[in-house]
């Protein structure tokens, strides 16, 4: 019953405010605002079904070898201050038994509005598409990095995206190109993982 109440008041705040409320991480621990950064894995996907050239921006790097694929990038953060990024890339005409990408991982934590990332280990790596099995890894490169962090919540996919903006404003090592989302310059999207099957 009270899920029920905190999702009427959710609704009916997102009603008024035309169906996007935007809030900073600090307010995303009141649930009845939007989940804590650490409540799921946080997505962007690409897909790609043609047979066009590459560019290496995150909606490209499917297009590697003119084939289809999806490129994703992922962040975990884990409430014991532990932090995983991905990339992972698949092609369907390159080894698509493989997935290849980067992971980073390190140490995180939140002052304000500002989520502060802290690298210990970066590797480009190469697995088993099935199994997941590492098949290569070698080191990578990466930076520590302060994002300014916001929940922002899309009425018409009904679900609290993750938006992290670099503080100095420029593209990361680690993501690359901005996604240049609408009202979202110079800044990543992450919203929740595809559902499957539903």
């Amino acid at each position: 019953m009270a899920n029920r109440i905190r999702s009427a008041r959710l609704a009916a705040a997102l009603l008024l405010a035309g169906g996007a409320v935007s809030v900073p991480l600090a307010a995303a621990a009141d649930p009845e605002r939007a989940p804590p950064i650490t409540a799921q894995t946080w997505m962007k996907t690409a897909a790609s079904y043609s047979h066009w050239g590459s560019n290496f921006k995150l909606a490209e790097l499917a297009k590697l070898s003119g084939g289809q694929g999806y490129a994703r990038r992922s962040w975990q953060f884990g409430t014991d201050g532990r932090y995983r990024f991905r990339v992972e890339v698949w092609s369907m005409t390159y080894k698509p038994k493989e997935l290849s990408g980067i992971e980073d991982t390190g140490r995180w934590r939140i002052e304000g509005d500002r989520v502060i990332v802290e690298p210990e280990r970066a590797v480009a790596y190469v697995e088993d598409k099935e199994t997941r099995q590492r098949l290569h890894e070698q080191p990578a490169q990466t930076a520590p990095t302060v994002y300014v962090g916001r929940m922002h919540w899309l009425s018409g996919m009904g679900a609290w995206y993750l938006v992290l903006a670099p503080q100095d404003g420029r593209p990361t090592l680690r993501e690359g190109d901005f996604d240049n989302q609408p009202g979202f310059p110079n800044a990543y999207f992450y919203g929740p993982p595809p559902k499957v099957g539903g």
